[in-house]
């Protein structure tokens, strides 16, 4: 069976070193088989991701989704192609967030051609203003009680996902995506998905809400998590 493994890193992929290191040989495995291509999902930059990479000796990607969906990389090089969009406007964007005395500016290294960050830990309504302030063009995205992105419509981790499986001509179908908080639900509504065990209420709330046999809820966390799905899709044995 042929997958195409798109995974969260932070609290997804990465916490549990052990269960990393198990599930790597096992990825390992599959890509030297030709039976598996590996992606990286992550709202981080470029930047920060090597960071993870080194530190939690992560095996190396087909391709990384960077910038919460806004960035595609192949062996190092950005794709040309993606994103495509009709309208983006910073200047705007940044000037209806300033209203917000609440919101607490990203370093640098996180502000994307494609995506505008903050942080914020305060109640929902604010984000909903947000949202409303910046009408239909662009995509607010809250998570982690924290994380503030914001990108345009349509651009997000599981239309990024998108690109690559029509890019490499793989059927919808073998995509699997694994997830830990609420920005990754725009993969895990598309895909067959696996949940962490360790996802945040949020996200958990949003499994009860959308009962779906192609979501499967580990009880194993991190990468344990991912093992435990990978086995109830059959990718693993």
């Amino acid at each position: 069976m042929f997958t195409l493994l798109a995974t969260d890193l932070d609290g997804t992929l990465v916490g549990d070193d052990t269960a990393l290191q198990e599930l790597n040989e096992s990825l390992e495995a599959s890509i030297n088989a030709k039976n598996l291509k590996l992606v990286y999902v992550t709202g981080r930059s470029p930047e920060l991701f090597e960071e993870l990479r080194s530190s939690k000796g992560l095996i190396r990607p087909d391709a990384l989704i960077t910038a919460v969906g806004s960035e595609i990389y192949i062996d190092g090089n950005r794709m040309a192609y993606w994103p495509t969009i009709n309208s983006w406007d910073i200047p705007s964007v940044t000037k209806v967030l300033s209203e917000f005395k609440v919101l607490e500016r990203q370093p640098e290294s996180e502000q994307r051609d494609y995506k505008i960050s903050y942080f914020y830990e305060g109640s929902l309504d604010s984000i909903s203003k947000i949202q409303q302030k910046l009408g239909s063009s662009y995509e607010v995205i809250y998570s982690g009680n924290k994380y503030l992105d914001i990108l345009p419509a349509g651009i997000n981790k599981g239309s990024a996902i998108e690109f690559l499986y029509n890019y490499w001509q793989v059927p919808m179908t073998s995509v699997i995506a694994c997830g830990d908080s609420e920005n990754d639900i725009a993969m895990l509504s598309r895909y067959k998905a696996i949940v962490v065990g360790n996802a945040n209420e949020r996200l958990r709330e949003w499994c009860s809400d959308n009962k779906n046999l192609d979501i499967y809820q580990a009880k194993g966390s991190y990468a344990l998590g991912i093992i435990e799905g990978l086995k109830h899709f059959g990718t693993l044995g």
